[in-house]
């Protein structure tokens, strides 16, 4: 089979980021591999060290010495991370892979099929599920406030659940998608403005920009742990159960990163909306923390966490922000 003039052997790039889960991302990539053999398509694959430390590289390097493995010197976020790979990725399709997401039997073959019988396409992924098996929460719509105050009051969305062919998205899930290299010729990388979170919703609206359409197909599946490098659940919303693990600066990251994904694709009212709007969630969620403080609530060390994040927050201003539109 070929596509382009290019054969099955060098069809797809895999690309997957590691920050600190050597051991994980070794066993993504047993899996990547098995599958990629037993579906027929050949794949290349990158990892890209994001500055770990604990000898990822050598790890990586030892149990696939077969791949590349990138040691970017540093932690530059996810969205430069992998730019590091797609420069050099020469395949006509390009897989971002997350350091804890496991491709499943067919997955890789569905979505090469997909990908050549629809030219339109630009950017496609698999139905996410959780590792029992269930829908994992796939949000798709751009976060406008309704969206926002919709998921808090309706909860998660699984747009792949029952359905029965391809569904037309407004995004696709950063932690597993392919893409045509020709769309990143023509919008270019991952907007590196973008530490960590809505990277990824940004490409997506940058390629439907430019004409091209997105698809989740749901009889392609990938299992995604979920949080294991963010410390984060998948959907950008912290899971009760690890409420004592907060980690403040992802949670600043992750409202930075909605304040830039504002300021490059909504107008200035809308910004201003936004914040009022996180200050607003902010002070009441420090309201009900102190509150718990001064009644000797549990989990003393997790509440403190919890001021310090939302103050970091509340302190951002949005224009101040050095923003690239």
């Amino acid at each position: 089979m070929e596509e382009g003039g290019v054969t099955m052997e060098n069809l797809l790039t895999i690309v997957i980021v590691n920050y600190k889960t050597a051991a994980m991302v070794c066993d993504v990539v047993r899996s990547a591999k098995e599958h990629a053999k037993a579906d027929g398509v050949g794949v290349e694959i990158s990892v890209v060290d994001n500055g770990s430390g604990d000898g990822s590289v050598e790890t990586i390097r030892k149990a696939h010495p077969d791949i590349e493995v990138i040691d970017a010197g540093g932690n530059l976020g996810f969205a430069a991370g992998n730019n590091i790979a797609l420069r050099i990725a020469k395949t006509p399709y390009i897989m971002l892979l997350n350091s804890d997401a496991f491709l499943q039997d067919g997955t890789l073959r569905k979505l090469m099929e997909f990908m050549k019988s629809c030219p339109h396409a630009g950017m496609i992924g698999p139905r996410i599920l959780n590792p029992d098996g269930t829908d994992q929460d796939y949000p798709c719509r751009f976060p406008t406030i309704p969206e926002m105050i919709r998921r808090a009051l309706k909860g998660p969305q699984f747009p792949g659940q029952g359905a029965t062919g391809p569904v037309l998205m407004e995004r696709i899930h950063g932690c597993c998608l392919v893409l045509r290299r020709a769309v990143i010729e023509q919008i270019g990388l991952l907007d590196e403005q973008f530490f960590m979170y809505d990277e990824d919703m940004d490409w997506c609206l940058r390629c439907r920009k430019a004409g091209w359409e997105l698809y989740l197909l749901p009889d392609a599946t990938a299992v995604h742990l979920g949080g294991q490098t963010s410390g984060r659940a998948p959907s950008g919303v912290r899971e009760k159960k690890a409420a004592p693990s907060i980690n403040p600066r992802m949670v600043y990251e992750l409202r930075k990163s909605r304040y830039i994904l504002y300021r490059k694709h909504r107008g200035m009212l809308e910004v201003v909306a936004l914040k009022i709007f996180t200050d607003l969630m902010l002070v009441a969620g420090l309201l009900v923390s102190l509150r718990g403080l001064a009644h000797g609530a549990d989990g003393r060390a997790g509440i403190l966490k919890r001021l310090k994040a939302s103050w970091s927050i509340i302190t951002i201003n949005p224009f101040s922000l050095r923003v690239r539109t």
